[in-house]
């Protein structure tokens, strides 16, 4: 049954190209939207990337949604500008958000870590546009992480879509660039009868339907949140996934 379902769910991926990706990101999914609205109210493009980065890396054990936090933060920063460190910023809205109170202290001193990447992070903004890989190096590096750990590769994917809405790039994030294994991916894939290898597995069907992980993430937490939300969804082939993974029988 699992060899059958991933089957099929390779038949419905591929009814996607990368340009259909793109519009859906940019049209239906709230994080995107949440960051567009933020850059209308931000005058610096580099600052609006990096306080990106840096939400990015904290964004786990949430206490709301992944769409109630993104929308809080975007709004934070829409009437709050950042005075000096950017770090310390930062670290005030922390102490004020209501959808991000679990583990603070940890995120805090996860943030103080990257004290040393912000001058990097300056010297190599555009490298990091063109080379999404080095700046996923760099970071798990000043993070003494993992390079393919969740929230490293989720930094990536977010800071790719301020990159498009600040109109730095229109080229898809690379095929090298893993998919961030968090609780959905994870129940998905032990679903189809993957326990081990997650992300590789991930990896081998991006390469089938020419969409990379990412992009694929994308398609997958935009249709399983329409799921969790019990919404009509408009665009018939988001529809067409969420009738393949409802069967999956997910519990979301």
């Amino acid at each position: 049954m699992s060899s059958e379902l991933i089957e099929e769910l390779v038949r419905v991926l591929k009814n996607f190209t990368i340009d259909d990706v793109f519009e859906i990101e940019r049209n239906y999914d709230p994080q995107y939207a949440a960051l567009a609205a933020l850059y209308r109210n931000m005058e610096k493009p580099e600052e609006f990337l990096l306080i990106i980065i840096l939400n990015a890396i904290v964004s786990y054990q949430l206490t709301g949604t992944g769409e109630q936090y993104w929308w809080e933060f975007s709004k934070y920063f829409s009437k709050n500008n950042i005075e000096g460190d950017e770090i310390d910023s930062f670290i005030r809205f922390l102490k004020t958000s209501r959808f991000n109170a679990r583990l603070r202290e940890a995120k805090i001193k996860r943030l103080l870590k990257l004290r040393n990447f912000i001058s990097l992070y300056r010297e190599r903004i555009t490298k990091y546009v063109n080379s999404p890989s080095t700046l996923m190096k760099d970071l798990a590096k000043s993070l003494d992480s993992r390079e393919n750990s969740k929230t490293i590769v989720f930094a990536i994917k977010m800071f790719h879509y301020g990159a498009r809405i600040a109109g730095l790039t229109k080229k898809p994030l690379p095929y090298e660039i893993p998919i961030p294994v968090d609780s959905r991916i994870k129940q998905i894939s032990n679903k189809l009868g993957i326990q081990k290898n997650i992300q590789e597995f991930w990896s081998k069907i991006s390469r089938k339907i020419q969409i990379p992980p990412l992009h694929l993430d994308s398609l997958l937490w935009i249709t399983l949140g329409y799921i969790r939300r019990k919404e009509k969804i408009k665009e018939r082939k988001l529809e067409e996934l969420a009738k393949l993974l409802k069967k999956i029988n997910l519990t979301i």
